[in-house]
This record gives C-alpha cells, sequence and structure tokens, in this order.
C-alpha cells in the first residue's frame, strides 16, 4: 500500500512502515549474503581485530557504491547542490536517497555476517556500528537526509584510504592519501 502522506504509518521518507521494515530486511539479508560471498573468495587472515576480508570487502563499497549513489542523488535533485543538502523529503526526487540509507545500514549490516561465520570484531567497532545505524536509520523518519549523505560519502572515503594505508603501511602514496 503506498505511503499516503499525513498517514499515521507514513515516513518522511515516503515509505510506510510495513515497506520501510520489509526492505531493511531484503537489504540486511542481501549485507549477509555479501559477506558470506566475500569470506569464500577474499583472504581470511587476521587484520586489525577482524577477517582481512572484511576489509577488503569494504573498499567496493566506499570508493565506487556511496559515491555512485551520492552523485545519483545530487543528480536527480532540480536545484543548486546547496539547496539538495537541507532539502526535505518532499522535494526529493527519493528513490536514490532511500538506496543510499539503505546501502550504508546494509554496509554496517554485513558486519553482523562475522558471527555467523565464527569471526569476530572489536568491541570499539561495535558501538561505532550502533551509533552509526540510529544515525542513518532515523532519517527515513526525519527530512534533510541530504547532509547525511553527503558527510557520510566524505567519512568512507577517509575510511577507504584508512584501509589502503593500513594495507600497505609502507606506501608513501597511501600515506599521503590517508593524511
Amino acid at each position: 500500500m503506498p505511503c499516503v502522506e499525513g498517514a499515521p504509518d507514513c515516513l518522511a521518507s515516503g515509505w510506510t512502515a510495513n515497506e520501510f521494515f520489509a526492505k531493511l530486511a531484503v537489504w540486511s539479508l542481501g549485507a549477509l549474503v555479501y559477506t558470506y560471498a566475500s569470506s569464500k573468495v577474499l583472504p581470511r587472515t587476521d587484520f586489525n581485530g577482524s577477517p582481512k576480508y572484511n576489509w577488503l570487502s569494504c573498499l567496493p563499497i566506499q570508493l565506487v557504491g556511496f559515491p555512485l549513489v551520492f552523485y545519483l542523488a545530487v543528480a536527480s535533485f532540480e536545484g543548486s547542490f546547496v539547496a539538495w543538502l537541507s532539502a526535505p523529503w518532499a522535494e526529493l526526487s527519493g528513490p536514490p536517497e532511500r538506496c543510499y540509507l539503505m546501502l550504508i545500514y546494509a554496509y554496517m549490516f554485513k558486519d553482523l555476517g562475522l558471527y555467523l561465520l565464527g569471526a569476530r570484531m572489536d568491541t570499539m567497532y561495535w558501538a561505532h556500528h550502533l551509533g552509526c545505524w540510529v544515525i542513518i536509520l532515523q532519517f527515513f523518519w526525519n527530512e534533510s537526509p541530504g547532509i547525511f549523505i553527503c558527510g557520510a560519502t566524505a567519512m568512507e572515503f577517509g575510511g577507504a584510504s584508512q584501509t589502503l594505508h593500513l594495507l600497505s603501511p609502507e606506501s608513501a602514496t597511501w600515506d599521503w592519501v590517508h593524511v
């Protein structure tokens, strides 16, 4: 059933609560499948408190997925970039912004797959994940996801540069990019 503005189960993002939870389940399952597949084709050695495949599987999402969906969200907006940053859901195209929020949620959810595969992750990373989930998911109910999408993309680029630096600490290039 489509979301009717003002209905009690209508989220600011344009989905009903049922649609939101159904999509959350699908994206969560996809994230777990991605983690499982990564564990089968990438190195399983320990790396900074979690399997190396977990770090490597982040890079395509950080360097391609997030920037691509960020670009699509901005490109689908009929105003300026600055206006998009603070635009409410009613003024946004919607699908790219919802896709981005689901992608970043699933990107963090994929790490739950580590426990299903018998691996672990440091406690501070879990605290970080829980805080991020609260922030990410609240944007489905609240206005103006653009500023979050922009900031999250920049931070994940930083996370990717840290991963590349940690993978190749002797590389002057990755050291420079990381700083």
